[in-house]
């Protein structure tokens, strides 16, 4: 008796402990902004195990940004179950709520993917995150053209794309940050409401997806020491990472692949500073 119970005790804890997971979605990735902030916050990540997921900005990522380009590589070198690149629109002014036709949308997201097929040789992409997280049905229909698996956006009022895996492609939409943009200021959001969000996303049996870009670590507003903060905070209440690929799946009930990381050839340039282009969002 006491096996059977001790066997069920421990089929439940899994079960429950594996509806905690937290994905950290990185936005807004371009060569020359702060190269040694996006390059830490990358690393960070790497070594310390926790997975991570970058957004590529196809028009401003080039591979002549080598603090950038070789933490890039460094990533996808991991596999995607550790680091997945995304899509993350040809540039940072376009919002896909006003695209005009499926046709629109294709274009401008395909710029994306053929530049970082280019920068990584036989990288398949298989999520689009839209600039500001606006986005409309074009939007959805030429993720799924190009044979995208999930779209990730936000399920706050301002982007509105619910958290749904049964859709083609997934919603796998972001529910917590680490800064949100206002008045033409990035400010901090509180380490305890991103897990409290964590937790509301995990009741409801989701993963959590957690915004961040390296436009409020550049400013100050937050800090790898914060970020340290927030992933004990995690810990401590039962959450382990993933990236986008593991949720895809195991939302499909497959088993993971065996993946053949991607090495991309080494480029030995400069890399001038360079301001970014402004990518506000909310929460």
């Amino acid at each position: 008796m006491n096996s059977i119970f001790i066997t069920l005790w421990m089929y439940f804890f899994t079960i429950v402990g594996a509806q905690k997971r937290f994905v950290i979605r990185m936005d807004d990735i371009e060569d020359y902004y702060h190269s040694d902030v996006q390059a830490n916050m990358l690393n960070f990540f790497m070594d310390r195990g926790i997975a991570v997921s970058a957004g590529i900005i196809g028009n401003y990522v080039t591979g002549q940004d080598v603090p950038l380009y070789n933490a890039l590589k460094r990533c996808v070198g991991l596999g995607p179950y550790k680091c997945a690149l995304f899509n993350h629109g040809a540039d940072a002014s376009f919002t896909y709520s006003s695209a005009t036709s499926v046709s629109d949308a294709y274009t401008r997201m395909k710029s994306c993917d053929d530049k970082i097929k280019s920068l990584f040789p036989g990288y398949e992409v298989d999520l689009f995150v839209p600039h500001q997280n606006a986005w409309n049905q074009y939007t959805l229909q030429a993720a799924k053209q190009l044979g995208y698996d999930a779209v990730s956006a936000s399920v706050d009022t301002y982007s509105n794309l619910p958290y749904d895996t049964s859709k083609d492609p997934m919603q796998l939409s972001e529910q917590t940050t680490t800064a949100v943009y206002s008045s033409g200021a990035w400010m901090t959001y509180p380490i305890a409401s991103t897990v409290a969000d964590c937790n509301a996303a995990a009741a409801k049996g989701q993963v959590c997806v957690i915004m961040t870009h390296p436009h409020e670590f550049a400013s100050g507003t937050y800090s790898l020491t914060m970020l340290q903060q927030l992933v004990d905070g995690l810990s401590a209440a039962g959450f382990s990472s993933v990236s986008f690929r593991g949720i895809i799946e195991e939302a499909r009930g497959l088993a993971k692949p065996t993946v053949k990381p991607t090495i991309a050839p080494t480029i030995l340039t400069s890399s001038p500073t360079r301001n970014p282009t402004a990518a506000p969002s909310t929460k």
